[in-house]
């Protein structure tokens, strides 16, 4: 099975996520990111009017499943207590 992996996902714009997803004879997609923090860069005002300002990621977060498990810097666990969004804490696993 070929998968294909988008990275960062929340933070490009839907055209720029589906232009992989279209060219890749992918039978499984993964939208990693976190529509929370980081968005799209769209300078054009008419553009976000026109709904070019959301992302593929964001578009289907409702079904999106939760990290848990954090395997990245020590800190990051710190710091993720603070944010307001995340209902739960994050067990740090080191490498």
């Amino acid at each position: 099975m070929l998968q294909l992996i988008i990275d960062e996902c929340a933070m490009c714009k839907e055209a720029e996520s589906l232009i992989p997803i279209v060219s890749s004879s992918a039978r499984q997609v993964v939208l990693v990111g976190d529509h929370k923090q980081l968005q799209p860069v769209i300078q054009e005002k008419s553009a976000v009017k026109c709904g070019l300002g959301r992302s593929l990621f964001e578009r289907h977060a409702r079904h999106a499943v939760q990290l848990q498990e954090q395997y990245r810097m020590v800190s990051f666990r710190f710091t993720v207590r603070k944010e307001p969004y995340i209902s739960r804490e994050l067990a740090y696993v080191p490498y």
